[in-house]
């Protein structure tokens, strides 16, 4: 559960050049073909419906943190955020998460640990982190009201966290 205010249009662009210039963050936007106009805002332009009629629709996002102070390459949090309530509860977020993973165990050698930092009342969240992906509890925060859980980079992570869609073209 994020607690995310909205933002403009100018900030949205704003926080997206942060996005890519911050060596501290790796974000991927999550996007759905099950996204349709009906199920989005009334008050889009045509082009943004022609996209969202042809490919889908922006969800939500998908985020790895490189902010651990003693081993910041080798432990990032990870989170995701699936926005649209519709698009929640369909395995959307889960291969979002897998595809992340993936990317990031073949392109940063120096991860050994995901970390996951998750509200203790967003069961959902919880279960698809240790139920689907095999993390594991190591503290809660009541403070924070907060689980930490952790999911260890194994020496066949490179298949363990693709989608089968991936194993299926490789």
């Amino acid at each position: 559960m994020t607690a995310s205010e909205p933002l403009s249009l100018a900030e949205e662009y704003e926080m997206q050049q942060s996005w890519a210039v911050d060596e501290t963050k790796l974000t991927f936007i999550v996007l759905s073909p099950f996204m349709r106009p009906s199920e989005s805002s009334n008050n889009i332009s045509l082009k943004d419906d022609l996209l969202l009629r042809i490919g889908g629709g922006m969800v939500g996002d998908v985020n790895l943190y490189f902010t651990d102070f003693e081993d910041p390459m080798g432990r990032p949090e990870i989170e995701v955020m699936i926005a649209e309530p519709s698009m929640r509860r369909k395995g959307i977020a889960l291969e979002a998460l897998q595809l992340l993973m993936h990317y990031a165990v073949t392109n940063i050698p120096s991860i050994h640990t995901f970390v996951a930092k998750i509200s203790l009342k967003n069961n959902a969240s919880r279960a698809l982190f240790t139920k689907k992906l095999g993390f594991v509890q190591v503290s809660i925060s009541e403070v924070f009201g907060e689980v930490t859980l952790e999911k260890k980079v194994s020496a066949a992570a490179f298949n363990e966290f693709a989608p089968l869609k991936i194993l299926l073209l490789s």
